[in-house]
């Protein structure tokens, strides 16, 4: 499923590093994991209906890792897909308001992390080869914008 190949989104996230979510993981979103998937944690998550959690949960994997995007409705998960990095989250059939609602959960998530906040992040922003902040997804973009990231060189 996740592959050991390392994408050149995968260069982004040592960029900007997600970190663990303050809140514990939910046990029913394991089955939806790779078999063998270790230290799970929680990237973003979003209401899409009043029953139904979009979940975007990072995993190691053997030597590996990545990313899942997975749905919890009434307590059971449902898979969506899974990659090095699930961004952008169109390639998965996510609407804009929901990839959106995601990305900036995920960006809150790292700004609540992150040592120095928002000053550190806008460093690692300003410091980015272009080609790498080409390589961030829309609504990654978007949700940056709107913790308080600038953006010096246009991002897709």
């Amino acid at each position: 499923m996740l592959t050991k190949t390392l994408l050149p989104s995968l260069m982004f996230l040592a960029l900007i590093p997600w970190a663990p979510a303050a809140e514990s993981f939910p046990a029913q979103l394991l089955p939806c994991l790779e078999r063998g998937a270790t230290n799970p944690t929680v990237v973003a998550r979003a209401q899409a209906e009043p029953v139904l959690e979009y979940w975007i949960v990072a995993a190691s994997v053997g030597e590996g890792g990545g990313e899942y995007l997975v749905t919890l409705k009434n307590g059971k998960c449902t898979f969506v897909g899974a990659d090095n990095t699930v961004w952008p989250l169109s390639q998965w059939g996510v609407q804009r308001p929901l990839a959106r609602a995601l990305a900036l959960d995920a960006s809150k998530r790292e700004l609540a992390q992150t040592s120095g906040g928002l000053t550190t992040i806008q460093k690692r922003i300003d410091s980015a080869p272009a080609y790498q902040l080409e390589w961030m997804a829309p609504e990654q973009v978007w949700a940056y914008e709107q913790i308080g990231i600038k953006f010096k060189r246009k991002s897709k």
